[in-house]
């Protein structure tokens, strides 16, 4: 004697659509979290390295301006007298050897690297200038605040004393950006930092 079973049917259309778009959700919702991972991701990565170069470049001026002089007479010749503005875009320093040091932001193709539109360079005793910027990172702008604003070395005929008697120190400010090709992808980073310069001498 056979039986036949009543119950061996296949999955019907609807049943079929049904589990088709319930796939076609699952997959779409899978790739915007895989997409949206991905551009924090991304995010995260050039805001950690504009950071870590921004912080390269301060490191750098900081330790000049800690262990150099500043040359008041360089930035008076330059801005026409005394006292000196209060925001500069450029560091003028001189070392033991009274060597000129100059810190000023450039947009020379010579002097930045490839793909950067603006970078933070440095020249030696009016040798060729030379980026301090690593590449992948813009600089937006670069300020120094210089206190006091009148030379502590010089001697102030008038007064009978020196100009001023605080001790030397200068205020950067520096903000950057990296040299993203999409704009979506652009970090911007600020960074600010006050130095007390170490040189102190009087005659």
């Amino acid at each position: 004697m056979k039986f036949f079973l009543d119950d061996n049917k296949g999955f019907t259309l609807m049943e079929i659509v049904v589990a088709m778009a319930l796939f076609v959700v699952a997959v779409v919702l899978l790739v915007d979290i895989f997409t949206v991972t991905q551009k924090t991701q991304i995010k995260l990565s050039g805001k950690t390295r504009v950071q870590a170069d921004a912080r390269y470049v301060m490191e750098i001026i900081a330790r000049y301006a800690r262990n150099y002089r500043i040359d008041y007479d360089y930035i008076i010749n330059r801005e026409g007298g005394e006292p000196i503005p209060a925001q500069l875009t450029y560091l003028p320093l001189r070392d033991e050897a009274d060597n000129l040091i100059l810190f000023e932001s450039s947009t020379s193709a010579n002097v930045c690297p490839s793909g950067v539109s603006e970078c933070l360079a440095i020249q030696r005793n009016n040798s060729a200038w030379a980026s301090i910027t690593p590449a992948g990172v813009n600089i937006q702008s670069i300020s120094f605040f210089i206190s006091p604003r009148q030379d502590p070395f010089a001697i102030d005929l008038t007064a009978g004393g020196y100009k001023s008697d605080n001790q030397p120190k200068v205020t950067i400010i520096l903000i950057s950006e990296s040299a993203a090709v999409r704009e979506g992808e652009k970090e911007t980073n600020y960074l600010q930092t006050t130095v007390s310069s170490r040189v102190y001498k009087r005659y």
